[in-house]
């Protein structure tokens, strides 16, 4: 079997007719048979495994168990809805084309199956097969369900559509594993027991109800609309546990990462409570000897530190006011020294004059 072209129209979040090619391609002579559907979170992928399980087993694609009503229901909210539309589409179809080779003949088929919604809780289904392009005459219109189902197995479905996350899910959790053991006996035919034993009941029921008069065939039905119900509602408990059992995993999982990092961010301070308190009184004795220190140097010359400029014009004034007292100490020496020379220069008695000629003298006065 080689899928070929999906067409969608107006089903789930596809407006319109939207057509998915499916054929692999041939480049650089070598066949590429794989074909990846990529796309973010709620981008449509899983719908278009859904849509082929729908295309090909209708009813079947939900299950063995699954009532009409449900099916309906499925049906109608597939339709696809648009908010800003004033006119909502009220029907939609799938076409799934693939070939088919059997007995050594290469055949191309087409199946489409539509539906449109009727009233508030019912729904119109129709099916059409086309065998190379003209519709299928060697099977009854009645039979083609099963004839689809002749050609491509629910079980082998199961085992090939399906998406990454349900290959994640058949890797890690364990209640996939019964899903897996399903397929793979539906592959090999081992499930006919398992359905043989269903029809059994089906048909004891049935003749019991025709055996025990109307009130117990209503109670029968009744029974069984019941019986119904808790599998469904197995079924949705054994998925919420999957799912608690996920979160669980998670969390636990956060939570080990949270306790490694706290051993590794100061986990055993209280192991080395002692060692940091000593640590700290000895950082607050050098803290106060620190401080003590800075206000001996601020008290003494650090003061002069803060203010250079008025230091250095100090130190001048003080500079030139020595200056200025040690001339005016020695000023009158040499004025008194002076005054005698000049006296013995030009006067005073004659032992104490000195004996030189005028123009020496003269010299010396002018020097003076």
């Amino acid at each position: 079997m080689l899928l070929k072209r999906l067409t969608l129209r107006d089903y789930g979040m596809y407006r319109g007719t939207q057509a998915i090619d499916l054929e692999p391609r041939s480049r650089y002579r070598k066949t590429r048979p794989i074909v990846l559907i990529g796309g973010q979170n709620g981008a449509g992928k899983t719908s278009v495994l859904e849509a082929i399980r729908l295309c090909l087993y209708g009813k079947l694609a939900l299950g063995t168990r699954v009532r009409d009503q449900d099916y309906v229901q499925y049906l109608r909210d597939r339709i696809h809805r648009n908010r800003d539309a004033l006119i909502q589409p009220t029907s939609a179809a799938v076409t799934l084309e693939f070939e088919y080779a059997r007995a050594g003949k290469r055949s191309s088929y087409t199946i489409e199956r539509a539906w449109s919604a009727r009233g508030d809780a019912h729904a119109d289904e129709s099916l059409t097969v086309l065998r190379d392009g003209v519709p299928l005459e060697a099977v009854e219109s009645d039979f083609w369900p099963d004839f689809i189902r002749s050609l491509v197995p629910p079980g082998v479905s199961q085992l090939f559509f399906f998406d990454g996350e349900r290959i994640q899910k058949l890797a890690e959790e364990d209640g996939e594993s019964d899903t897996l053991a399903e397929s793979v006996k539906s592959l090999l035919g081992l499930d006919i027991v398992e359905r043989l034993g269903a029809d059994l009941d089906l048909y004891t029921s049935r003749e019991l109800a025709r055996a025990h008069g109307a009130a117990d065939a209503e109670r029968l039905k009744q029974l069984d609309l019941s019986v119904a119900e808790l599998e469904s509602g197995i079924v949705g408990h054994k998925e919420a546990e999957a799912g608690l059992r996920s979160n669980l995993d998670h969390v636990e999982s956060q939570l080990q990462r949270s306790e490694q990092a706290l051993a590794q961010s100061g986990g055993s301070f209280a192991n080395q409570q002692n060692a940091l308190g000593d640590e700290r009184a000895s950082l607050a004795s050098k803290k106060t000897d620190a401080e003590r220190s800075i206000r001996d140097l601020c008290e003494g010359p650090a003061m002069f530190a803060a203010c250079r400029p008025l230091v250095d014009r100090m130190l001048s004034q003080l500079a030139a006011e020595g200056g200025l007292e040690e001339w005016t100490a020695s000023k009158h020496v040499v004025d008194d020294t002076l005054r005698k020379v000049a006296q013995r220069l030009t006067t005073g008695s004659v032992p104490q004059r000195l004996k030189l000629t005028k123009d020496v003298q003269r010299a010396v006065s002018d020097e003076i």
